[in-house]
């Protein structure tokens, strides 16, 4: 939201101080501060959605958009209003990706990997078992 991302970025606030933000009786992620949480989000992600762009000052999105930007270059990044995104746009990466794992004679020798990104699948035998102590991600 370009409206909010740039002051919840500077609050000092915890999660669990925000209406609906934790789930009841979940301690460990009411004491993650705000701008943590954000962090984790748009370092993990592909496609970065500035949002509400056209309720926002351009001081405002150039903030967002910014910061996202500075946390996690290598996402797409498109500053929209009303959530609004080209399907297209929105998985077109995606959709390119399928079509070149389907073809038969790609080769990985004959390019560069840094050029773009390949899916990873994690196994479902993972053991993510919470503590029962908060700890530090």
């Amino acid at each position: 939201d370009a409206c909010t991302f740039g002051t919840d970025w500077m609050t000092w606030d915890k999660a669990g101080e925000r209406p609906s933000w934790t789930e009841d009786g979940n301690n460990c992620s009411a004491v993650r501060n705000v701008p943590e949480l954000l962090a984790e989000q748009v370092e993990a992600a592909d496609l970065l959605l500035v949002n509400k762009i056209d309720l926002a000052g351009e001081k405002q999105v150039d903030m967002a958009s910014g910061v996202a930007r500075g946390l996690n270059d290598k996402a797409s990044l498109m500053e929209v209003e009303f959530g609004r995104v080209d399907v297209k746009e929105l998985l077109g990466k995606l959709l390119g990706e399928e079509k070149e794992e389907e073809d038969d004679t790609h080769s990985h020798d004959d390019h560069e990997h840094s050029s773009h990104n390949h899916n990873h699948r994690h196994s479902s035998e993972h053991d993510h078992e919470a503590s029962a102590a908060c700890t530090e991600p």
